[in-house]
């Protein structure tokens, strides 16, 4: 199986995954979220460290390809080490300060909405997988 079609399907399978709660039970995954996941500056740390790595990957992944897709998954994975990586594992406090209070203000349409527009999302990398995979065998 090639390299870059596996990557964006698990990226988009992590994205339906985490989203897809959010459309059924909005206010059961807010609070899961609040209580569980951004309890501590370590969990938080703990993400990015997945989300640095999971960048690192994408970009190791892409070297190599000319199509649009390993562009857009390479630059995806530099965003991840470059912007997201910082964000999650030096300005902790800040980023979780930011977050409660975004998600705590957040009403049941607000979340569902998100929970389509993330779910669309992670079909669209599968959908980028199955391409990629299509085009290269």
């Amino acid at each position: 199986m090639n390299n870059l079609a596996l990557v964006s399907i698990i990226l988009g399978a992590i994205i339906i995954l985490t989203r897809g709660p959010i459309i059924f039970a909005p206010e059961a995954s807010r609070n899961f979220f609040l209580n569980s996941i951004i309890t501590s500056e370590t969990k938080i740390r703990i993400i990015g460290i997945f989300v640095v790595a999971l960048g690192m990957v994408m970009i190791y992944v892409a070297q190599g390809y000319d199509q649009t897709a390993a562009l857009f998954i390479k630059y995806l994975g530099w965003f991840f080490v470059v912007v997201a990586g910082p964000i999650f594992l030096i300005f902790t406090s800040i980023y979780k300060d930011i977050l409660i209070n975004i998600v705590e203000n957040m009403d049941a349409l607000i979340l569902r909405i998100i929970g389509i527009f993330g779910v669309g999302l992670g079909a669209l990398f599968i959908y980028l997988g199955l391409v990629v995979l299509r085009s290269s065998g």
